[in-house]
């Protein structure tokens, strides 16, 4: 349940700050692509070790592999996949938008399995 809400926390915040890091390289770069390109690596090795982090922290706690879990470890990382894929390749403000929003998935999804735990 800490990890859930760990969870929820920090990765509402990454989120957001992520959301924030194209304009930051924009205004010190004035070129759009190269300010999306930049910011998905950065990202993408933020949340690299990320994902290696909250998933030491589960194998830990001994958390269970259900399926709210399964959901989560799978958002995650594939969130991260697409972070590299757009700074390796696409440098799209589009692939950018979606993996944050599979990243903001982890927050959601975390959220609604202790509301709904807790009113089990």
């Amino acid at each position: 349940m800490r990890i859930r809400q760990r969870a929820i926390v920090s990765t509402s915040f990454n989120v957001v700050f992520e959301a924030l890091a194209p304009l930051i390289v924009f205004a010190a770069t004035a070129d759009a692509r190269a300010a999306i390109v930049v910011a998905s690596l950065g990202v993408a090795i933020y949340a690299t070790g990320v994902v290696i982090w909250r998933f030491r922290q589960l194998r830990r706690a001994g958390g269970a592999l259900n399926a709210v879990a399964l959901v989560i470890f799978a958002l995650g990382p594939t969130a991260t996949l697409l972070f590299w894929a757009n700074g390796l390749a696409f440098g799209s403000l589009a692939v950018y938008a979606a993996a944050l929003c599979l990243q903001l998935l982890v927050a959601v999804v975390s959220f609604y399995s202790l509301v709904s735990a807790a009113q089990a």
